[in-house]
Order: C-alpha cells, then sequence, then structure tokens
C-alpha cells in the first residue's frame, strides 16, 4: 500500500521461455536447512519455509541448477527486527538448495554493512556491486546489489546497474552469468 508518509517495495521476476525456469516452495526436511533462521526458543518443526519479500526461482544450467532470489530489505531498520527474518528465511532457502545460487535486489544496507551482520558467512555468500556506478539509489548509497554462492562465483560474467532512468529512486540491477564455465 502506498500513503504519502511511506512507501513500499515490491518483486518481480521475469525470465524467458527458453531458459527452463520453475518457481519453488522450500520444504525443510531437517533442522540444518534452516541456516540463519531464527526461530527463538520454537524446537524445529519440518515443513515449509515462508517467502518474506523474496522471490525464488529455479533455472536448469548444464551444470547444475541455479536459484535464483529477488530482494527486498525493509527500508531504515538496517540488519535487525524484520530484516533479520528476511535473512534468515533467504539464508534457509537458499541453503536448503543445496545448489549455487544468486540473491539480488534492494538490500536496504551497504554491502559493509551486511558483510558486518556475520549473515555472508554462515551462506558462504558473496557481494557483487554493479560495475559501472558508485550508488545505485536516490540517497547516494550502494544498496542494490547481487550477494552470490562462493560455489556460483567462476560463472558470473559481470553485474552492471540499469542507468537508463527507468526506476524512480534506484537503479535496476543486472546480472550476467555463463552457462558453463569459461
Amino acid at each position: 500500500p502506498y500513503n504519502k508518509i511511506a512507501k513500499a517495495g515490491g518483486l518481480v521476476m521475469g525470465a524467458r521461455k527458453h531458459l527452463n525456469t520453475k518457481t519453488f516452495r522450500h520444504l525443510a526436511a531437517h533442522e540444518s536447512q534452516t541456516v540463519g533462521l531464527d526461530r527463538g526458543t520454537a524446537p524445529f518443526s519440518p515443513g515449509p519455509i515462508d517467502y518474506h519479500d523474496f522471490a525464488g526461482t529455479q533455472w536448469r544450467l548444464p551444470s547444475a541448477t541455479l536459484a535464483l532470489f529477488g530482494v527486498y530489505l525493509t527500508a531504515g531498520v538496517g540488519i535487525a527486527g524484520v530484516n533479520l527474518c528476511k535473512l534468515g528465511s533467504l539464508g534457509a532457502v537458499a541453503c536448503g538448495h543445496r545448489g549455487p545460487w544468486a540473491a539480488m535486489g534492494d538490500w536496504n544496507v551497504t554491502p559493509a554493512e551486511l558483510q558486518a551482520s556475520e549473515w555472508l558467512q554462515q551462506v558462504r555468500g558473496v557481494v557483487i556491486t554493479p560495475t559501472n556506478v558508485s550508488w545505485t539509489s536516490q540517497g547516494g548509497r550502494m544498496i542494490d546489489y547481487v550477494v552470490v554462492s562462493e560455489s556460483v562465483l567462476h560463472l558470473i560474467a559481470g553485474v552492471w546497474a540499469d542507468a537508463s532512468g527507468s526506476f524512480k529512486s534506484h537503479m535496476g540491477i543486472c546480472l550476467n552469468m555463463r552457462t558453463s564455465p569459461e
């Protein structure tokens, strides 16, 4: 919902039909598939993990199936509160995939802030920022970028920002991947 005081973000993912993508829902069968998911004091219970401001799809590559996520962390919160829940859910789904993954979008925190949270270490993720700009939001901050699993780094051909002005407050992020290693 939009009002004059607060703005809401959203996610859209699209893929060309020939890329053979499909959406999926993560079912955690073992506690190890909930890396980073804060359940508080509740014991582990097998079942679905809810997607909270991220969307996922699978892309079958010749060498593996890549899980690709669009991400939105709540603005003004940092790595706390609801964003910890979002990171926990994303981490659980990404690690539960047991294959390479990439997450891109509006993180609403800088790469340094995400690194300081230890979430990247927990999920074995690496930040890749756009190479053609030094900022991605109207505020002059780099908060729109890609995080990939260490296991997919060799397939990343580049990340850049769409500086054409088609987005009001942020630049779109483009990820170029090789379908097989060089």
